[in-house]
């Protein structure tokens, strides 16, 4: 009652009242003596009581009215977060301090072989991470579980599956086979030349395996990711427990060669990596013309998100499954069900794989150097058509349904949206307004590009949809610095490209994304990008706060004079801080402190003597 899904207290009280009455209809006119061993004089006492108590709590608590808008504390608390958070990854002021450090953070195991030399490498690069690196931790502890003989014959194995190249350091160098495709041999030299500045305190012969496919590879179940991850926990026992698991790993990957797996069976095996008992691993969300508000509610304040990471998580989540293009379609290459050492540029928290820094398809596109204020005021989107944009729709996927949402609302389609009472422009409350209204005041400029004009001549949603032509990904990516607000929105297959360079040029990411990359944990949600959930409910509301809606006073919302005022300030503070802290933590000095790091952790956890090895102060 009186939520921002259901605003109106009236049409709550009223079914209250009739499910109330009606039940006690029911009970006296079926001469019903008792209530599950209840007599119906306390049953119908009961009833009376509480629809009092309903009554007085529908008058006092009316249409909720917010004092000021929730973004504006959204903001100020995460900047306050932001501030501890770079505090927390960054404590070491001192070689032995970073060792502690380490040694706390890991369960008292001692920092790997050589890094003292990584400290200083770190130090010299003036990177603002010292300490905090959970996101590496984590994709590797499961291998701690896993010997390292065993570790070694996987990596070979996984290096067979197409699209992933072994990858060897030898002489400081990093070389691979020569077989490799030219976009993806630009990638792999782009690796060595980050590699060679510290190549040298790399063990000759060290090999990782490298997916080079914008889809994450390795999709391993819950229950083994647990066990091999317990087994990595466990100091004193880890050893033993590592030699068992030579004979306990699952063998198989998924599917037999050359059998297809479909977009079906490849949701089931996503609900497979989510413990039991959870949404997604009980059951496929199927219901996807309803909004799944018990989906949305834990990362959620209202209508906006508050938990950035929590949102990224599908495990309570099933309705994405349905939602997200990644899972509607099926996967090319397989994944593997196999906990297969691969690293990967990008993955899901489905995925196993270990992330690493590596340059994306297509080059480097640098951010503008244009200032937040002189650039176009509009929301601005472009998804790449790579197959049949009516097999799109037909799936429903993510960008589809932005699209219509944004550029196709029918009619009779509403959203929600916080707006200025009428009798105190300074307060707010949830209205419902037609979505097409709202289209008109909010400038979004989306569509889709096909650069093969698959869609062809006589497609007839190329209209409608904004469809371009022959289009180049690179040139679409400076095209869109241009814009003040940039939807930064995964491709069916994985990331966008667009995000750093957006971050970069001082213009607003709006982040709708399941996918991390090895910054990802560095940006923090409301400080330096806009977080937007996947099913779009709060869209407008979002975009409404930073930009406006008739500030020129010459339309009319839900038939009268609403204005809201452009948050200049707010809006110019998160690009800024958005570029400042791209500037500084992720840059290309800060690829080569990751990928160091990573490196000297990945030589060890291969090492048969791994147990023994460690740096000391």
């Amino acid at each position: 009652m009186g939520s921002w899904e259901n605003i109106s207290t009236t049409t709550s009280y009223l079914v209250f009242m009739l499910i109330c009455n009606g039940f006690a209809f029911f009970v006296y006119a079926n001469n019903l003596r008792s209530v599950v061993f209840v007599h119906r004089a306390f049953v119908v006492f009961f009833l009376i009581l509480i629809t009092i108590i309903a009554t007085v709590y529908s008058l006092v608590r009316g249409q909720q009215i917010f004092d000021n808008h929730p973004i504006e504390r959204l903001i100020y608390d995460n900047r306050v977060e932001a501030g501890r958070w770079l505090i927390h990854a960054s404590v070491s002021n001192s070689l032995p301090v970073a060792v502690q450090e380490y040694k706390e953070r890991h369960r008292g195991r001692d920092p790997p072989p050589k890094f003292d030399v990584w400290y200083q490498f770190a130090k010299d690069r003036q990177s603002p991470i010292i300490d905090h690196f959970a996101q590496m931790e984590g994709d590797l502890l499961p291998f701690w579980g896993i010997a390292p003989g065993k570790i070694r014959d996987d990596v070979h194995r996984a290096a067979t599956e197409p699209d992933i190249y072994l990858v060897v350091i030898q002489n400081g160098t990093l070389g691979y086979s020569d077989s490799v495709s030219a976009s993806h041999k630009l990638i792999l030299d782009d690796l060595a030349d980050m590699a060679k500045t510290f190549g040298h305190h790399l063990p000759d012969g060290l090999e990782f395996a490298i997916n080079l496919n914008d889809r994450p590879r390795v999709i391993a179940p819950w229950e083994d990711v647990k066990r091999f991850s317990l087994a990595g926990n466990q100091k004193g026992l880890g050893k033993l427990l590592s030699k068992r698991s030579t004979s306990t790993a699952n063998d198989a990957a998924a599917g037999a060669p050359g059998n297809m797996i479909t977009a079906r069976t490849f949701r089931e095996m996503t609900a497979l990596t989510c413990p039991t008992g959870t949404q997604t691993r009980s059951g496929v969300h199927w219901d996807i013309q309803s909004f799944c508000s018990w989906c949305a509610q834990p990362q959620s304040q209202g209508q906006y998100l508050t938990n950035w990471p929590m949102s990224q998580e599908l495990c309570h989540q099933s309705d994405l499954l349905r939602l997200h293009g990644f899972h509607t379609a099926t996967p090319s290459p397989q994944p593997l069900q196999e906990l297969l050492p691969v690293f990967s540029r990008a993955k899901t928290d489905s995925y196993s794989d270990i992330l690493l820094p590596l340059l994306h398809q297509g080059g480097v596109v640098d951010g503008d150097q244009d200032t937040f204020g002189t650039k176009r005021k509009q929301l601005f989107w472009r998804g790449r058509l790579d197959g049949d944009l009516n097999k799109e729709l037909l799936l429903g996927g993510h960008q589809s349904r932005f699209v219509h949402l944004t550029q196709n609302a029918s009619s009779t389609e509403e959203t929600t949206i916080l707006l200025p009472v009428s009798h105190n422009p300074g307060r707010f409350a949830y209205e419902h307004v037609l979505t097409a209204e709202l289209n008109s005041f909010l400038t979004i400029n989306a569509g889709f590009i096909d650069p093969s004009n698959v869609c062809g001549n006589d497609c007839a949603a190329r209209g409608e949809f904004g469809v371009l032509s022959d289009v180049d990904e690179k040139s679409l990516v400076s095209q869109s610095l241009l814009y003040q607000y940039v939807l930064v929105m995964d491709t069916n297959d994985g990331p966008s490209r667009s995000l750093l360079p957006v971050l970069r040029s001082g213009s607003i990411p709006f982040v709708a994304s399941i996918f991390k990359e090895w910054y990802s944990e560095r940006l923090l949600p409301w400080v330096h990008f806009v977080p937007i959930d996947l099913r779009f409910h709060a869209l407008h509301g979002t975009l409404a706060y930073f930009m406006g809606i008739n500030q020129d006073g010459k339309g009319r919302v839900n038939g009268r004079d609403v204005r809201m005022d452009f948050k200049r300030d707010n809006g110019k503070w998160v690009a800024e801080e958005g570029r400042r802290f791209a500037s500084k933590a992720i840059r290309r000095e800060d690829m080569e402190v990751y990928l160091f790091r990573l490196l000297l952790e990945w030589a060890r956890l291969v090492d048969d003597n791994r147990d023994k090895m460690g740096f000391t102060t």
